[in-house]
């Protein structure tokens, strides 16, 4: 059987910021456990994907500046 991901692609190519792509079920909780994310390609974009289990998959993308 195939596994099928919720997947989501981001640029990430900001000097001096750090990425941290997050998962959750609910909205509420979230964790990075499960996500898998891609190199950067040319133009700075990733893809960051998470098995879809159960009946609904967020993905977002939390940003921070040092």
């Amino acid at each position: 059987m195939q596994e099928i991901n919720c997947a989501s692609p981001f640029y990430a190519g900001s000097e001096g910021v750090t990425y941290t792509v997050e998962t959750s079920a609910d909205l509420l909780s979230w964790s990075t456990d499960g996500v898998t994310l891609s190199d950067p390609d040319a133009n700075h974009q990733c893809m960051a994907s998470v098995p879809l289990t159960g009946f609904s998959r967020y993905l977002r993308v939390a940003v921070s500046i040092p």
